[in-house]
């Protein structure tokens, strides 16, 4: 997936995740091939937004 205005984009939302997780969500994006990002917040958000758009792509996929 590739973005050019992400992170202007619109709804907006903040979450609040512990170390071990921002830090699990650092190994995903560093384990695919995303374009890279200016800090670790942008490449955390980025990995955020794909699986977001997983879960919404492909619900079938996505154990309930």
């Amino acid at each position: 997936e590739q973005c050019i205005t992400c992170f202007s984009s619109e709804p907006r939302f903040d979450l609040e995740i512990n170390d071990i997780e921002y830090n699990n969500l650092k190994k995903i994006f560093n384990y695919y091939d995303f374009n890279s990002y200016d800090t670790e917040e942008e490449e955390v958000s980025k990995t955020i937004r794909c699986i977001i758009n997983f879960f919404d792509e492909e619900p079938d996929l996505v154990p309930t």
